[in-house]
């Protein structure tokens, strides 16, 4: 219900219609079975339709041609009130995906760095592909069982109407059944449930043995490591779980069908011995059971959909309730030309998941002018990326304040200053499109495109890369060319030159960051690369999170 819930506040009227159509469509095939008993002339004398007249339509012989017309009329209508209902929640369904995955890529255009990076890509990724697609193939089966729900309710009223003791017992077959199915069905929902929960560990796995096969590739030791221990553990325990879910639901879904003809048995080898039941009647009661037996075997067989669609769908909310907006005002605000960026006892704590502190740097006491060139160098793992997602605003900190010419940094213009940074970070990505309009640009990208060495290997067609696949160090430059026409205030670039040919790293240092910084702007770098530290105006050292100016 929960999901369908879901549906209906999405497009109320639609799914109004929708279960309207498919309601009036089941209505209809449970009359089809009083329609086929009186065709044969089974019925009890006071239900029959029966009249002995015939025609003859194109040399066909009917009989009983008023029965068979309304027979054909039912037909008609059963495709057609059908075809729409699914229709229309098929539409739906693409409609609310759309929503979702929309809803979703907004939460990640809100969300703080530090969170995207806690939830992680892999979680993501199952929830747009494999989860969303489950819910809508749930929702694609729910005018399905709208439909077998009313025709096994139009059943029962027509059993109730031919004999109302059968009637009753019938009913309370089926609550036996709906009670004791339910056991199953929780035992399985367990089971596939904690199948579910280890999805988004196999994907990141999944990631780590494609993007490290060569490393694999290279330590046999490792490499068994890593599937006996690591990815074959977690995919095992998918299969078992996925294994158990499905056992038990399909031996509740066997039970369900069974049930049927377990009433249909105890109807025409017991209850007639102890109640009154004439020959037609119990011939009609059968018939019906048989015709019944259908719509619940739709309803039982498409509940391990709706199941599946259920943990999705509460997969997909618990995704979302874990995104938080970031509080920055979606301000279109434009700072005015600033020349000073100061950094005031800042600190920044990373939490593990218990809120223990894992590392952290500070407090960082510096100020960037504008117009310098400054270098920022350290080891690994010493601060450096941590300090420049603070200087970038990706991260905010847990203490002191950042400043511009004064003005503190806050919620209400963090956003205004983010507009005024570029940055090439030592995981960046890059786009194939420039995101930009390029006819204002086309003679500077055509001069940054042989600048680069890429004239030959590159062009930008209507605003996109002709193509990405390039070695590393051409695909950094190709991100250079994206972020210097963006014509930013301060430029950052992570361990930019470590992909380049030596004589591409000179010509970036000696000529690409100074023209860059003659033309007011500021741009930090964070490199190895000491034969070049005489170009800085300033070079600070980032040791263990704490900052010093480098000598």
């Amino acid at each position: 219900m929960g999901l369908f819930r879901e549906f209906s506040h999405s497009a109320p009227n639609r799914v109004l219609l929708s279960v309207f159509f498919g309601a009036f469509s089941g209505v209809i095939y449970a009359l089809l079975i009083p329609l086929t008993l009186s065709g044969l002339d089974v019925l009890p004398d006071a239900l029959s339709l029966v009249e002995d007249k015939t025609i003859t339509v194109a040399g066909i012989t009917i009989s009983n041609y008023r029965l068979a017309f309304l027979f054909a009329v039912s037909i008609g209508t059963i495709l057609l009130f059908t075809t729409v209902s699914e229709v229309l929640l098929i539409h739906v369904g693409i409609d609310f995906a759309r929503t979702l995955r929309k809803k979703i890529y907004q939460k990640i255009n809100r969300l703080n760095i530090a969170d995207l990076e806690r939830i992680g890509l892999a979680r993501i990724t199952a929830i747009l592909t494999t989860d969303i697609s489950q819910v809508i193939q749930g929702a694609k089966i729910i005018p399905t069982i709208i439909i077998s729900m009313v025709m096994v309710m139009g059943m029962m009223l027509y059993l109730y109407v031919i004999n109302d003791e059968i009637f009753f017992f019938i009913l309370k077959s089926i609550a036996f059944g709906l009670v004791t199915y339910q056991f199953p069905i929780r035992f399985a929902r367990r089971y596939l449930v904690k199948s579910r929960s280890q999805v988004d560990e196999l994907r990141n796995l999944n990631i780590s043995l494609t993007r490290g096969a060569k490393e694999l590739k290279l330590d046999r030791a490792k490499r068994h490591y890593f599937h006996q221990n690591i990815l074959n553990p977690v995919e095992d325990s998918i299969a078992i779980n996925e294994k158990k879910g499905q056992t038990v639901l399909a031996i509740a879904v066997n039970y369900g069908d069974l049930l049927s003809f377990f009433v249909i048995g105890f109807t025409m080898f017991i209850f007639g011995n102890y109640h009154s039941v004439t020959n037609k009647e119990l011939i009609a009661v059968i018939m019906t059971l048989l015709y019944i037996t259908a719509p619940i075997s739709v309803i039982i067989n498409n509940v391990h959909n709706i199941t599946l669609a259920a943990i999705s769908m509460r997969k997909v909310k618990e995704l979302i309730s874990t995104m938080p907006a970031e509080s920055t005002a979606d301000s279109s605000s434009v700072l005015p030309l600033w020349q000073e960026m100061v950094f005031d006892n800042v600190e920044y704590e990373y939490l593990s998941e218990n809120n223990d502190m894992q590392f952290s740097i500070g407090p960082v006491n510096f100020a960037l002018q504008r117009g310098e060139l400054v270098y920022i160098v350290g080891g690994n793992g010493c601060g450096k990326s941590t300090l420049a997602k603070l200087i970038t605003h990706h991260y905010l900190p847990t203490q002191g304040m950042i400043t511009i010419d004064g003005l503190k940094v806050d919620d209400m213009n963090r956003e205004a200053v983010r507009q005024h940074i570029g940055c090439i970070y030592s995981d960046y990505h890059l786009f194939d499109s420039l995101l930009i309009a390029t006819e204002d640009n086309s003679a500077k990208i055509e001069e940054y495109l042989e600048n680069f060495g890429l004239a030959h290997k590159v062009r930008i067609e209507s605003g996109r890369f002709s193509t990405t696949s390039l070695s590393d160090g051409q695909r950094k430059r190709l991100a250079l060319l994206a972020v210097l026409l963006d014509d930013k205030g301060i430029y950052l670039f992570d361990e930019w030159a470590a992909d380049q040919d030596p004589e591409f790293k000179r010509i970036f240092y000696e000529k690409f960051l100074p023209d860059i910084k003659s033309r007011g702007k500021t741009v930090v770098v964070i490199t190895h690369d000491d034969h070049y530290f005489h170009l800085a105006d300033r070079v600070f050292r980032m040791d263990s999170g704490m900052m010093s100016q480098f000598k």
